[in-house]
């Protein structure tokens, strides 16, 4: 038995030829294809008698209507299958007016498959397949309960990856604050031994946040497209504190009680500590992106090329308070050490991203992205205290060369023509940074003798690490 090659056309197709629609300026758009996707290539002539010559449609699916002329006539057109060699073989019918030969009546074929084996605009499926979509929808149609669950399967496994509009609610987990920052120990920390720190930047618990995406395309072309997407509205805050009645909490700024001996009256035998950290993160892209397509459809994906800004902000404050003595002033000591940071990211990334259609119209999929980048970033420093009641601050600034990358896993559901459910799961990644808990300086800010406590020298850390990742759901829209 000779192996078979099916083709199906779009059903606005269908319709068209059976109205004898043959204007040739006339463009239709077959289901789950914008218009300009270009796919087909026109002039694959016919012998006489088969209508106009040229199978192919405008470029992009969903070809051109009017297969009336004569050759089809304003009969029905033929049921017909293909050999791999092109060979058409017509099944059963009457003959319809002015077709060469006779032509039986029934469905139109697809398109004939381009030059090189590429198919043309509506689906190809090769000798064996099965169109999985049109067997789901056939054995539980839209009645059943399986049948409702059942994406919208139009336009087979060759519906092209494409959006307008996409809209997403993001949940993104910051798992540490970054590397192990110490701040305060419990009692003085031995001569000779390790300080029992009491509270450090691991004492830092973020809760995951809520943010979201919004991608906006426009098309570029056949296949392309420029892309804008943002990624934002993120705040990770988060505190940690510690008492002691006793007084005997030490300051790192000490050295935990060692240098001055006994430490300072702000930071030193206090009863309180604290530490409150906050970041908030936007991204911004703009980027050019190229469709391409697998033989059999059922792999398909993109390159994307384009420039992105991202910034971080970020604020750091540590607190300490010690009782003073009753009744002479003053009545407590304190210390108030705040820094903040800026970073702000701007460079070129490249990536793509790849989609598998287990069935038509649901899909799963993967992107990577990642760039080299130039961080203009600044630090601020500004510290009040009872030895210091007017301050001082300390800024200072860095350009320096930072990376980001990126990772999504995803999957996607038509619900119909228009609409498209999507969730997924984003892990970013960000070295090169100014955190702002990193450039908390442990130099001694306090008046105090020079010789005991050398003086304070300003310090600039822009090699900080971030590490997001979370879910994502969300809608996307098609014209």
């Amino acid at each position: 038995m000779l192996s078979h090659i099916r083709w199906r056309l779009p059903w606005s197709l269908g319709v068209a030829l059976i109205l004898g629609l043959a204007a040739s300026d006339s463009q239709a758009q077959g289901p789950g294809y914008p218009p300009g996707y270009g796919m087909g290539a026109p002039g694959y002539g016919a012998p006489a008698g088969y209508g106009q010559p040229g199978y192919g449609g405008q470029p992009g699916y969903g070809g051109q209507p009017g297969y009336g002329q004569p050759g089809y006539g304003q009969a029905a057109a033929p049921t017909a299958y293909y050999l791999p060699d092109g060979t058409m073989l017509q099944v059963g019918g009457e003959e319809a007016p002015g077709a060469a030969g006779g032509v039986p009546p029934g469905p139109m074929p697809g398109p004939m498959p381009m030059a090189g084996g590429e198919p043309m605009a509506g689906e190809y499926v090769g000798a064996g397949e099965e169109w999985f979509g049109e067997e789901l929808h056939h054995r539980w149609p839209n009645g059943t309960l399986i049948g409702l669950l059942l994406p919208y399967a139009e336009g087979g496994l060759c519906t092209p990856r494409w959006f307008d509009v996409r809209v997403s609610a993001v949940q993104l987990a910051r798992d540490n604050a970054s590397r192990q920052v110490d701040f305060t120990s419990s009692g003085i920390a031995p001569i000779d031994g390790s300080p029992n720190v009491v509270l450090s930047s691991d004492s830092l618990t973020f809760d995951d946040e809520f943010g979201a995406r919004v991608v906006v395309q426009r098309q570029l072309g056949a296949g392309g497209n420029i892309e804008f997407n943002w990624l934002g509205g993120f705040n990770f805050a988060s505190n940690a504190s510690v008492t002691d009645p006793n007084q005997g909490l030490f300051s790192v700024l000490s050295d935990y009680g060692r240098s001055p001996p006994l430490g300072f009256n702000e930071t030193d035998f206090a009863s309180f500590h604290n530490i409150a950290y906050s970041s908030a993160f936007n991204s911004y892209e703009l980027m050019y992106r190229r469709r391409w397509q697998g033989r059999n459809c059922r792999l398909q994906g993109s390159y994307v090329a384009g420039v992105r800004y991202v910034q971080l902000t970020e604020d750091f404050d540590h607190s300490t308070r010690r009782p003073g003595v009753p009744n002479v002033a003053p009545s407590f000591f304190f210390m108030d050490y705040s820094v903040g940071t800026n970073n702000s990211l701007t460079g070129l990334q490249i990536g793509g991203d790849a989609w598998l259609s287990v069935i038509p119209g649901l899909s799963l999929g993967g992107e990577a992205k990642a760039g080299v980048y130039g961080n203009h970033s600044h630090q601020n420093t500004e510290i009040r205290a009872t030895s210091i009641p007017n301050g001082f601050s300390e800024t200072l600034k860095s350009d320096d060369v930072a990376f980001i990358g990126e990772l999504n896993a995803m999957a996607i559901y038509r619900i119909n023509y228009h609409w498209t459910f999507r969730a997924g799961y984003d892990v970013l990644f960000m070295d090169g940074l100014a955190l702002a808990i990193e450039n908390f300086n442990s130099g001694q800010p306090f008046v105090t003798n020079p010789v005991l406590a050398p003086s304070r020298v300003p310090s600039y850390n822009d090699n900080g690490q971030l590490l997001l990742h979370g879910w994502n759901v969300g809608l996307e829209y098609i014209w």
